[in-house]
C-alpha cells in the first residue's frame, strides 16, 4: 500500500512538473503528453504547485492537520516533517554581520544606552585603575562609638514590668527564694543609703528594671530604677538603695525586684529597717 501511495504521489508530482513546463515554456513538453490533461493537473494544484515530491508531502499532511484541528482532533507531531530550507544556513553568533532578532517589551526611556558606550568601557574588567583604594577594616569607624552607650540602643524608661514576689511552684523553688536580706538599721526623716551589686548572669547585654512590690513601705528608694546589665563575667550592677521615714515610729520592710524582662531572670531583695520618727 505505502508503495502504491508512493507511486500516485510521483505520478501527481510528474503531471505538475509537466503541467510548469508547457506554462513556462510550452516547446520542450514531450509531444506523447497531453495538453489538456497537463493543463488540468496543473489548474488542480493551484497557482503556486509543488516543485518536488518533499514539498507535495508537505502540503498534503499540512492539509491534513487543517482538517483535524477543524473537527476538534488532536494532532501530534504536526511539525515532525519539518525540513530547513536550502541556502539559509545558521549563523554564527561572533559573526561580524550577526544580528539578534530579540527585541525587548519596552524601549529604553532616553534612547539607546548602548549608542554612549566608550571604547574604553570595561578595558580593566572588575579593576580600576587609579583609584584611591580604603585599606581601613572598620576600626576608624569603630573608634568613633561612644563606649557609654552600650549597642547603641535606648532604654524604654516607660516599659511596664511587674514587680511581685515569684510564688514557689513546689517545695524549695529556687526562683521563689530570696537573693538576699539586708537590714538598714535605724533612720529617721534624714535618711540613710546602702549599696549592693547585682553579678550579670546572662550571654548578652539585658535590659533591667528594678522596683518595689506593692507591699513594699513607700520609704524605700532605688537607683538607678533601669538600666542595662554587662555580659556574664563582665562588670557588676550597682544598686543604690535609701531609706528615708516619715511619720511615726515604726518597723518597715520591703521588697526590690531586679527584672530581666526579655531573658525571664529575677533578683528579689528583702529590706528592713526601723523608722525612729523625727
Amino acid at each position: 500500500a505505502r508503495t502504491q501511495t508512493t507511486a500516485k504521489a510521483m505520478s501527481v508530482v510528474a503531471a505538475v512538473l509537466v503541467a510548469q513546463a508547457m506554462l513556462h515554456n510550452p516547446a520542450r513538453v514531450s509531444r506523447g503528453a497531453s495538453r489538456s490533461a497537463v493543463a488540468r493537473a496543473a489548474i488542480s494544484m493551484g497557482d503556486d504547485p509543488p516543485t518536488s515530491y518533499a514539498e507535495y508531502m508537505r502540503r498534503k499532511q499540512g492539509k491534513d492537520v487543517e482538517e483535524k484541528l477543524q473537527e476538534g482532533g488532536v494532532v501530534y507531531d504536526a511539525n515532525a516533517d519539518w525540513q530547513r530550507t536550502e541556502g539559509e544556513g545558521g549563523k554564527s553568533t561572533m559573526a561580524q554581520d550577526f544580528a539578534s532578532t530579540d527585541t525587548p517589551d519596552y524601549a529604553p526611556e532616553g534612547g539607546d544606552p548602548r549608542a554612549n558606550i566608550d571604547f574604553t568601557e570595561g578595558m580593566m574588567g572588575s579593576q580600576k585603575a587609579k583609584v584611591d583604594r580604603n585599606h581601613d577594616p572598620g576600626i576608624s569607624q569603630a573608634l568613633e562609638i561612644n563606649p557609654e552607650v552600650i549597642a547603641g540602643v535606648q532604654i524604654d524608661a516607660d516599659r511596664r514590668v511587674e514587680f511581685k514576689i515569684p510564688e514557689e511552684r513546689w517545695p524549695g523553688d529556687p526562683a521563689a527564694q530570696l537573693s538576699a536580706e539586708l537590714d538598714m538599721g535605724q533612720a529617721s526623716s534624714i535618711g540613710t543609703a546602702l549599696e549592693f551589686e547585682v553579678e550579670p548572669v546572662c550571654m548578652t547585654y539585658e535590659d533591667f528594671y528594678a522596683g518595689w512590690t506593692a507591699e513594699s513601705d513607700p520609704a524605700f528608694k532605688v537607683e538607678p530604677s533601669c538600666g542595662r546589665m554587662d555580659r556574664k563575667n563582665g562588670e557588676p550592677t550597682v544598686f543604690k538603695v535609701t531609706f528615708k521615714p516619715d511619720g511615726p515610729p515604726r518597723q518597715c520592710e520591703g521588697y526590690l525586684c531586679v527584672v530581666l524582662p526579655d531573658d525571664g531572670e529575677q533578683w528579689t531583695f528583702k529590706f528592713t529597717a526601723t523608722a525612729i520618727g523625727s
